[in-house]
């Protein structure tokens, strides 16, 4: 059984890996390739996703390390206590 890739099976494999993997059991001889395809697009894109988390994070470093929380210039800038416990 030797038929092309239907427009509704390619359209299903597009939807995901686990739609292609699902629609390539429509696809023939040819259902192999489909789900490479989609693997490789899953990596693909998955990877992209990482480098783009990289950018952020380091950019959030930085952010940390430039703007990081403030210390006073000395202990006299401290607020004193306003209240105090009584027992």
């Amino acid at each position: 059984m030797n038929r092309p890739t239907t427009n509704a099976t390619a359209e299903t494999a597009r939807q995901g890996i686990a739609n292609a993997v699902d629609a390539s059991r429509e696809a023939g001889p040819r259902a192999h390739v489909l789900v490479r395809a989609a693997r490789e697009s899953f990596v693909d894109g998955w990877q992209r996703t990482m480098w783009a988390g990289v950018v952020i994070m380091g950019a959030l470093l930085l952010y940390l390390l430039v703007r990081g929380p403030q210390r006073p210039a000395s202990a006299a800038d401290e607020p004193e206590p306003t209240a105090t416990i009584a027992s």
